[in-house]
């Protein structure tokens, strides 16, 4: 049976942290891997030795192969991509036929654990209280928070974070509103939340979460205006991209 040969290419730290101190050790076992990462600036260099490669291993810091690199490795046939967003290098790919699986998916569960964390937290004005103490140096000098059964939680962005979101908190008998251009009426029901507007989401929620996609349509997206519809008390959480929230002067 002949062996797959693959390479990792890409951020050496970001590899090392993703697959392992020794990330050669953990795929070596079901394929001929090259014993080396080949980082960005070294790809041209390496190139002739990377001609029998069939799948390349990576994850952040995945450089845009150009067309004249991918005609210089015939062979190659899949990406594996230990991270979510593809969109800064798939393109490339996809003109020459190549496949990229990408762990968008299981990246959410994660991100989805700590944003239930923080919303349980927020709920109780967790770290508002914290801050207080610290401040005053008094217990029960702090913030009295709503507590969370029938809070009302605003989700931006119903996606694959957003939909295990929605599932961690159906045990807490939240209120859920989702903002989500792309969330119709029938997933709404199934999933059983609220379809509301941008505004609606900030005016509405004592905690705002944020899991929209970083693209042109939703850069700076979120401003001060919206921010100060949030109820006094209330949360803002961001685990979505930073380009989304644009600093007008409120934060």
């Amino acid at each position: 049976m002949k062996t797959v040969q693959c390479a990792f290419v890409g951020d050496r730290r970001n590899i090392e942290r993703v697959f392992g101190a020794d990330p050669f050790r953990s795929v070596s076992a079901r394929a001929e891997v090259i014993p080396e990462i080949v980082t960005p600036d070294r790809i041209d260099e390496r190139i002739e030795g990377l001609a029998d490669v069939e799948v390349i291993l990576s994850t952040w810091g995945m450089p845009e192969l150009t067309d004249a690199q991918l005609d210089r490795l015939p062979n190659l046939k899949l990406v594996l991509y230990g991270a979510g967003d593809i969109r800064g290098f798939a393109a490339p790919l996809f003109r020459h036929g190549i496949h990229v699986v990408s762990a968008w998916r299981a990246n959410a569960v994660p991100v989805a654990q700590f944003t239930l964390a923080h919303i349980l937290l927020a709920g109780k004005s967790y770290l508002g209280n914290v801050q207080d103490y610290r401040n005053t140096h008094r217990f029960g000098a702090g913030r009295h928070g709503p507590g969370n059964r029938g809070l009302t939680v605003a989700l931006l962005g119903a996606g694959a974070v957003g939909r295990s979101v929605i599932r961690l908190l159906k045990p807490f008998a939240y209120r859920i509103v989702v903002f989500d251009p792309f969330l119709s009426d029938d997933d709404a029901r199934a999933l059983v939340v609220t379809r509301v507007s941008l505004e609606e989401a900030f005016g509405q929620g004592f905690i705002v979460s944020n899991h929209l996609v970083d693209c042109m349509a939703t850069r700076d997206l979120i401003r001060g205006a919206l921010l100060d519809r949030i109820p006094v008390g209330g949360t803002f959480i961001n685990t979505g991209r930073g380009r989304t929230v644009f600093n007008d002067g409120f934060l």
